[in-house]
C-alpha cells in the first residue's frame, strides 16, 4: 500500500471514533471539526494505557474504548443531554486559522526524520506490532533506551501508539505516513490555538485575524527546525497554550471547558513537558470553573488528574521491575560522547535569559506603560487587571515548567555553551509562545485603552452571564474582549 493509502487509513482510525461524541457534545459548530482529531488522538493514547496495563493488543483496546466512548455519548444524548453553548467564530477567523495552521505544517512534505523520531518514537511504535507482552518487556528494559534510566516507560504514548495503530490496520510500516498523520493532528491543534488567540484578542478585528494567521508559524519558529524532522515540541506547546486560553482566559462556560479538557489531555499524552503543563492546568481550570466550591472542584479535578496520571501509574510497576543492566548500555555510550559536566544554576539562569529576554523585555515595558496609563485614566484599569491576570496565569504554568526543564538539563550530560543554547532552544517553545500571546494581548489592550469608551462594539461577550448591550460592553471593556480572567 502506498504512503497515501496508509495515511488515509490512519486518518480514519484517528477521526472515526471521535466524530459522534464530539458532535453530540459540541453540536454543529465549526470548532468541532478541528477538535475531532484531538479527541481521536487522546482515545488512542488512553488505549495504550489499557494495552500496557492489561497486556492486551492495542487494536483490541482501541476498538473497545472507541465503542465505549460512542455508547456513553449516545446514552447521554438519549437521556436528555444537549450540546453545550456555541463558541463564537466568524468566517474570517476560521479562514485565517486554517491557513496559518497549513503554513506551519507544510514541513510534513519533507521525508527527513531526526534520529530521535526514527530510532526512538517510531521504533517504539513497531513494538506494538510484536504484541502487548513484547511492548511491556521493551518498556522495562534498560538496554533499549539511549538515555539514563527508563524513559521509554515514562515518555507519553501518542507519538508512538498513533503510528502503531495505523501500521497494525494496514499491515505495513511506513514512517513517512506516520509523520504526515502526526502533522495532521498538529494542524488541528494549531487551528484551535489560532481560534483561541483570536477570541482572546477580540478587537481590533484586524489584530485578531492577523494573530490567528501568524501564531502557528511563530510556534513553529519557537519549536525550531526540529519540528520539520518530526519532533513533538510543536503540538504539545500548541495544545497546552490553547488549553490554557480556553480554560482560563475565555468565558467560563461548558463549551470552553470541554475544549480545554481535550487539549489538556493531548498535551500530557504527547510530551513529558506537556504533562507538567497539563497537571497545573487541570488544577487551575477546575478551581476556576468550580467557583471555589470544594465539592465541585473535586468532582472535576480528581477524574481529570486521574486520566492525566494514568500512563505514569501504569508504567510505574514496569520501571520498578526493570533489572539493573550488567553491561554497557546506550546511555553509557551517550555519556562517553558528552563527558562535559552539567551546567550549574547560574548557567541555567543565563541560559533562560538568553532564550527569553527579547520577549520578556518588551512585555515588561508594555505592562509598565499600561500601568502608568491606567494610573492617569482610571477607565483603563479594567484592561490592566485583565492583562495582569492573563500574565499571572501564564506565570503559574511557566515557572514550574522552567524549573522542571532546568532539573532535566542539570541532570543530563553537559555541553559547551554554544551547543547548550542550540540544544535547549526547543525546550522553551511553550514559554516563548506564552510570552507571544501575552504580547498580543498587551497590544490589543493598548489599542483599546486609547480609544474613546463606547466606540468599540465589535468585541464578543466575555461571559454567558453578561448581556449583549453596547452599554455593558462600554462599562466593562476588558470583559468585552473575551478575556474574562478575573473570575
Amino acid at each position: 500500500m502506498s504512503s497515501l493509502g496508509v495515511l488515509l487509513v490512519g486518518v480514519v482510525a484517528v477521526c472515526a471514533p471521535a466524530v459522534l461524541p464530539v458532535l453530540l457534545v459540541l453540536g454543529r459548530q465549526w470548532v468541532a471539526l478541528p477538535l475531532v482529531p484531538v479527541v481521536g488522538a487522546v482515545l488512542i493514547g488512553l488505549s495504550t494505557v489499557a494495552t500496557v496495563a492489561l497486556v492486551v493488543p492495542l487494536l483490541v483496546t482501541w476498538l473497545c474504548l472507541a465503542a465505549l466512548a460512542n455508547v456513553l455519548a449516545l446514552g447521554w444524548w438519549r437521556r436528555g443531554g444537549r450540546p453545550v453553548e456555541r463558541i463564537p467564530l466568524d468566517g474570517w477567523t476560521l479562514a485565517t486559522a486554517v491557513v496559518g495552521a497549513l503554513l506551519a505544517t507544510a514541513w510534513a512534505s519533507n521525508r527527513a526524520l531526526s534520529w530521535d523520531v526514527h530510532s526512538f518514537w517510531y521504533s517504539r511504535g513497531r513494538w506494538f506490532l510484536e504484541g502487548p507482552r513484547y511492548v511491556v518487556e521493551q518498556l522495562g528494559s534498560p538496554y533499549t533506551s539511549p538515555y539514563a534510566g527508563s524513559p521509554h516507560a515514562k515518555y507519553p504514548p501518542v507519538p508512538s501508539a498513533t503510528p502503531a495503530l495505523m501500521w497494525d490496520l494496514t499491515g505495513g510500516v511506513d514512517y513517512f505516513s506516520a509523520k504526515l498523520l502526526m502533522a495532521g493532528i498538529t494542524a488541528s491543534t494549531l487551528v484551535l490555538l489560532s481560534i483561541a488567540v483570536a477570541r482572546l484578542i477580540g478587537s481590533p478585528r484586524w489584530l485578531g485575524g492577523g494573530a490567528a494567521l501568524v501564531v502557528p508559524s511563530a510556534t513553529l519558529y519557537f519549536a525550531t527546525s526540529s519540528s520539520a524532522l518530526g519532533h513533538m515540541d510543536l503540538p504539545y506547546a500548541a495544545a497546552g497554550e490553547a488549553a490554557l486560553i480556553f480554560g482560563l482566559l475565555l468565558p467560563r462556560r461548558r463549551a470552553e471547558l470541554v475544549v480545554s479538557i481535550a487539549l489538556c489531555l493531548l498535551c500530557s499524552l504527547v510530551k513529558n513537558e506537556g504533562f507538567v503543563i497539563a497537571v497545573l492546568l487541570a488544577l487551575l481550570v477546575s478551581l476556576r470553573h468550580s467557583q471555589r466550591d470544594l465539592r465541585r472542584f473535586a468532582l472535576l479535578a480528581v477524574p481529570w488528574l486521574a486520566v492525566l496520571g494514568s500512563w505514569r501509574l501504569v508504567v510505574l510497576r514496569i520501571g520498578a521491575g526493570a533489572p539493573t543492566p550488567s553491561g554497557r548500555t546506550q546511555a553509557d555510550e551517550l555519556v562517553a560522547l558528552r563527558p562535559l559536566p552539567s551546567p550549574d544554576l547560574l548557567t541555567l539562569v543565563k541560559l533562560v535569559g538568553t532564550h527569553l529576554w527579547w520577549l520578556t523585555l518588551p512585555l515588561a515595558v508594555g505592562l509598565v506603560a499600561l500601568f502608568l496609563l491606567a494610573h492617569r485614566d482610571p477607565r483603563s484599569a479594567p484592561l490592566l487587571r485583565s492583562l495582569a491576570a492573563a500574565v499571572g496565569y501564564h506565570a503559574v504554568i511557566v515557572v514550574p515548567l522552567l524549573g522542571a526543564t532546568g532539573l532535566l538539563v542539570m541532570g543530563g550530560p553537559g555541553l559547551e555553551w554554544d551547543e547548550l543554547v542550540l540544544r535547549t532552544e526547543r525546550y522553551m517553545t511553550f514559554t516563548r509562545l506564552a510570552l507571544t500571546v501575552c504580547l498580543l494581548l498587551l497590544a490589543a489592550s493598548a489599542i483599546r485603552a486609547v480609544r474613546r469608551p463606547g466606540t468599540d462594539t465589535s468585541q464578543p461577550r466575555a461571559s454567558g452571564r453578561l448581556s449583549g448591550s453596547a452599554a455593558a460592553a462600554a462599562r466593562h471593556p476588558s470583559r468585552a474582549s473575551g478575556a474574562s480572567v478575573a473570575d
